[in-house]
């Protein structure tokens, strides 16, 4: 039926990994938009192409740049009910798909996952991660491994949700969120809110066609996030010379330890190079002297094995400064998540602060 452009076509949750999710309003005109970045800008998308992933389509991520995307070049996707590596690599060679979209652990997973024996991944040309930062170490193994590109990029719900990318095409710098896609304009600023010189860390501020209109029954929230024709995103990030997004991390995740500013993504890099570890997460939790000391929640590469903790903090302390080395390292089987597969930061730090709590395999799955 005929729809403004303006009006709500969907409301979709933000992942609440810093606190509650909240209902954001994405209008018909963000939805289209965004589909047509991602189709045309970054895919090259034509009727020939065949999708594959194993996301969720109530999420931003699935729901818009897989699912909307496709539909609108008039491709063709398969969804899979879940993520299994060896079902994965099966049904990109029987669905002959083009392009698969996962975030950062089915990347991790596939890198080291045995392949089955007669597959054809001929037709296999691009991948998109998203959800959370794509570890740089995971980013050369899946690529050297499968001779297949992936686009790492920055996006938000708030956003509809991409607003950046690494082109297949052109320039292409890892460990970077990539460069805008066309009509976004980005700002750094600081806690004042002024400019930042290039290549300097600060909020990272959005305007462009794909911003929604809002959060769902929430105006004061809403006119504080989207202020001034604005998007504040709440992350740090810095832009290079080149007009290059590298995000720092999340503001509300950075740990403050003892009078110095910590972001966990400089942290959790440097453990995921560690031969053994799968995943980890840093955060800080409560302490007496030092405001907040820094907690490491390393899950080891095989489900059984165990990672040597005094290894790992030497390893650490050659890559880092001394403040930023973790104080205390804690194996678990499975990190926490929320509905969308973020990890689940308020979790681990109510585990931090009672060691008697251990995240689940529930938990994990939700």
């Amino acid at each position: 039926p005929p729809a403004d452009p303006a009006s709500t076509a969907l409301i979709l949750y933000s992942s609440g990994s810093t606190g509650q999710p909240k209902g954001v309003e994405l209008s018909h005109s963000n939805i289209l938009w965004n589909a047509q970045a991602f189709a045309f800008d970054l895919l090259r998308l034509t009727p020939d192409d065949i999708g594959y992933t194993a996301l969720p389509l109530s999420h931003v991520f699935g729901h818009t740049c897989m699912f909307s995307t496709f539909l609108f070049a008039g491709a063709s996707m398969f969804i899979a009910d879940g993520f299994d590596p060896q079902q994965v690599f099966e049904g990109l060679s029987a669905t002959r798909a083009t392009v698969f979209m996962g975030v950062p652990t089915m990347y991790w997973t596939m890198a080291r996952a045995e392949l089955p024996q007669g597959l054809d991944l001929s037709r296999w040309r691009a991948c998109v991660s998203g959800g959370q930062a794509l570890p740089i170490d995971v980013h050369e193994r899946f690529e050297r491994r499968f001779g297949v590109l992936i686009s790492e990029g920055y996006g938000m719900t708030e956003a509809s949700p991409s607003v950046t990318g690494n082109r297949f095409h052109g320039m292409r710098k890892p460990g970077s969120a990539g460069q805008p896609y066309m009509g976004v304009e980005m700002r750094v600023v600081d806690d004042a809110g002024r400019d930042v010189p290039v290549g300097e860390p600060g909020e990272l501020l959005l305007r462009g066609p794909g911003i929604a209109r809002g959060y769902f029954r929430k105006p004061e929230l809403t006119a504080q996030t989207f202020a001034d024709g604005w998007l504040r995103t709440g992350d740090i990030g810095r832009i290079d010379e080149d007009g290059f997004l590298f995000i720092v991390d999340r503001k509300k995740e950075m740990i403050i330890t003892g009078g110095y500013n910590v972001y966990p993504r400089e942290i959790e890099e440097v453990v995921h190079r560690f031969e053994g570890v799968l995943e980890v997460a840093a955060i800080g939790a409560p302490d007496e002297r030092l405001g907040e000391r820094i907690v490491a929640f390393v899950v080891p590469a095989e489900p059984g094995s165990s990672v040597d903790a005094g290894a790992l903090l030497a390893h650490c302390n050659e890559c880092l400064a001394r403040y930023k080395v973790p104080r205390e390292v804690r194996l678990v089987d499975a990190l926490p998540r929320n509905a969308t597969g973020k990890v689940d930061r308020l979790r681990l730090r109510a585990i931090a602060a009672d060691p008697n709590l251990v995240p689940t395999d529930q938990e994990s799955r939700e």
